[in-house]
């Protein structure tokens, strides 16, 4: 799994406690990077490998077969193509941090990018949504 914009490290703690292994976060600021080390570390979890990068121009090996995001709409869609090239085929995107009013510009950067929007939660102002390939159901 690879948590883009891992921030305190909250998705990546919880995706290791559901079984995620290994699991890959990123976040462009080295303290928001310490700081969820220490998270995980508090909560007994080893299994994340904690980087400081762009999560726009990170070169990672292998793929994922999940990739969360909990960030600005501009800063997904500038992901897109990288994360479908870093996704296995059957892998799927859990994507936050979107404004309702940003909802149609994402799903068709995702379908431009060969995704498919699976699930949408809305709750107030905001949308999760979880996306995966579109020729995995096609």
């Amino acid at each position: 799994m690879l948590d883009a914009g891992t921030g305190s490290g909250i998705l990546a703690i919880a995706a290791s406690c559901f079984g995620a292994n290994p699991i890959v976060a990123i976040d462009n600021d080295s303290r928001a990077c310490a700081i969820a080390r220490r998270n995980a570390e508090a909560n007994g979890i080893r299994n994340i490998k904690f980087r400081t990068g762009d999560i726009l121009t990170a070169k990672f090996p292998g793929k994922f077969d999940i990739i969360t995001a909990n960030l600005y709409s501009e800063i997904l869609i500038a992901a897109l193509a990288a994360w479908s090239r870093a996704l296995t085929s059957d892998g799927c995107l859990i994507l936050s941090g979107v404004l309702r009013s940003q909802e149609r510009a994402l799903i068709a950067v995702l379908r431009r990018n060969g995704f498919a929007a699976r699930e949408t939660r809305r709750r107030g102002k905001w949308i999760a949504l979880l996306a995966s390939c579109a020729r995995k159901n096609s």
